[in-house]
């Protein structure tokens, strides 16, 4: 088959190739008659190919009306009225302009009327080569009408689901209508999963556009208590920079509501774009965020934060997982934010908790060079009775989609509580005492990172919760090895002053499958202490020998 001359080919850039069967009539698109059959048709370029297995399609024209239509594996389609392929994109950016008149100029087109169904019965199969981020997309109907002269449409579009990059979105619903005054439309969508992040339910957008302006609502996940979001504002288009403002921001997190009373976006390109007066409050909690353009950065950003209460945000991840207990208070300052970042940060992180174990006041000084993903961190923790000690090293941030934020940070502990250990093993001992100092390192995924280091201890004691014995431990050295706890010989000591050779180690996993593996050697030790109430299995009083 050769649909296209050579000096066509060459033009388009297209090489078509493969089998059909053609009973026209006409010279050109808009008066052609008749049925076309494909099959195994190819289509190459010098960077994609695009293959149809099956497409057969008539047209035919009725009172002065045409009437189209294309059957293929991958979609069915039906179009009826007084419509031509000349004329119809000039009068679509004719219509345009009725609603958008700077963003559209005014251009003279022979109206048309066109009445239309598709159903896409593969639309990846048509997309993938053009949309290579759409992992599922099965299913989806374009019906409606349009009239081009009396500036009228109604359309509507319906995917039962559809995956891109990851993101899912169940059950995509999209009504417009149209007449001379305004342009109304509203999107719904049933739930909206984005990997790593809280699925969001119940997701609807609509608005009315009119004279280069869209007057918006969004509103997310309105039917649960925990998330939901409610905004709405105005959206000009009348220069060359669109502007946002924002009437109504309410956006409930863990319960909480942060409400802006205004906010202002000012959006050119990435390079010229500002931000002003959005101060997002729930609270003493206070988020403010500013940006303006900069000749020599493309633009400067300020993220002021006040008590900002982490654990209000204990959904994500690492928050969660390492149970992050702190308010944070202080400014981060990003140059050229949508390019290769420059970031300086000064952060407090008052009354800091780690799983349950409080530290203290830790100060954060933060920093990245444009030339790096890697965020610099310096930390140090504030006058505090149980600790001194500091740290230093880097997160480095996803260079891509899909890549996991990885951490680097050596920690110097000086003088520390050794109850910190109980962060680890709060399930196996309780109520440990005693001072410790040491290095501690945590490398790898920021949501499990490997802990590895010593810890020398000094007049400890502890108590075996299950066991009900307190043990005491005198200057023993505690190791940690990619997230095993080791014990090499460690002295302990009972209440009777009876002593005991412990070896062997905790292994800490991601904190929820610990197991252990320990070996004991002693003449005369109490392993078992309890009374009735401390355990429902049994209760003894055990002196044994043990290797």
């Amino acid at each position: 088959m050769g649909l296209l001359s050579p000096e066509q080919e060459k033009q388009f850039g297209w090489v078509i190739a493969g089998k059909t069967e053609i009973d026209l009539k006409g010279n050109n698109l808009d008066n052609i008659e008749g049925k076309l059959k494909l099959e195994n048709v190819a289509l190459q370029t010098s960077k994609r190919s695009f293959n149809i297995e099956r497409l057969e399609a008539a047209s035919f024209f009725l009172q002065g009306k045409r009437e189209l239509v294309l059957w293929a594996d991958m979609l069915n389609a039906r179009l009826n009225g007084d419509f031509n392929f000349k004329d119809f994109v000039p009068s679509v950016q004719r219509y345009l302009h009725h609603y958008f008149p700077y963003r559209f100029p005014y251009v003279a087109a022979r109206p048309q009327e066109i009445d239309f169904v598709v159903d896409i019965n593969d639309p990846k199969g048509i997309l993938k080569e053009f949309v290579p981020q759409i992992d599922t997309l099965p299913k989806a109907i374009l019906k409606g009408n349009f009239d081009s002269a009396n500036y009228n449409l109604n359309l509507t579009a319906d995917i039962k689901h559809a995956v891109l990059s990851g993101t899912g979105l169940y059950n995509f619903q999209f009504d417009a209508q149209s007449d001379p005054h305004d342009l109304r439309f509203d999107t719904q969508l049933d739930s909206l999963h984005i990997k790593g992040a809280p699925n969001i339910p119940l997701l609807d957008l609509s608005g009315i556009v009119y004279n280069d302006t869209i007057d918006f609502e969004l509103r997310a996940a309105a039917d649960t208590a925990a998330y939901n979001a409610h905004i709405d504002g105005l959206l000009f288009a009348n220069r060359d920079t669109l502007t946002m403002r924002l009437d109504t921001t309410i956006l409930v997190s863990n319960y909480k509501a942060w409400k802006a009373t205004t906010g202002m976006f000012i959006y050119k390109d990435k390079n010229y774009f500002k931000i002003e007066d959005l101060l997002l409050a729930q609270g003493d909690q206070r988020i403010a965020l500013s940006s303006y353009p900069d000749s020599q950065v493309n633009n400067k950003t300020t993220i002021s934060l006040d008590n900002i209460n982490l654990m209000d945000f204990s959904y994500i991840k690492p928050i969660g997982t390492l149970g992050i207990e702190t308010q944070i208070s202080g400014d981060v300052d990003i140059d050229d934010l949508f390019g290769k970042q420059l970031i300086n940060a000064q952060l407090l992180a008052a009354n800091f908790v780690f799983r349950g174990q409080k530290i203290g006041d830790i100060n954060l000084i933060a920093d990245k060079e444009k030339s790096s993903n890697h965020l610099n961190l310096g930390i140090e923790v504030g006058s505090s009775h149980d600790y001194e000690m500091s740290g230093k090293g880097y997160v480095a941030l996803p260079e891509k989609k899909g890549d996991k934020v990885m951490i680097d940070v050596d920690a110097d502990i000086k003088r520390g509580n050794l109850r910190f250990l109980e962060a680890f093993l709060s399930t196996v001992v309780s109520d440990t005492e005693g001072e410790m100092r040491g290095n501690l390192s945590f490398k790898g995924n920021i949501e499990h990172p490997a802990i590895s280091g010593q810890l020398l201890t000094r007049n400890a004691a502890t108590t075996v919760d299950y066991l009900q014995t307190r043990y005491q431990l005198h200057n023993q050295i505690i190791q940690f090895d990619n997230s095993r706890l080791r014990f090499d010989d460690i002295i302990l000591t009972d209440r009777d002053q009876n002593t005991a050779t412990l070896s062997g180690m905790f292994n800490l996993g991601n904190f929820k499958n610990m197991f252990m593996d320990i070996r004991m050697e002693t003449n005369n030790f109490l392993f078992l202490d309890t009374k009735i109430g401390d355990n429902d299995a049994f209760m003894a009083l055990l002196m044994a020998r043990a290797i």
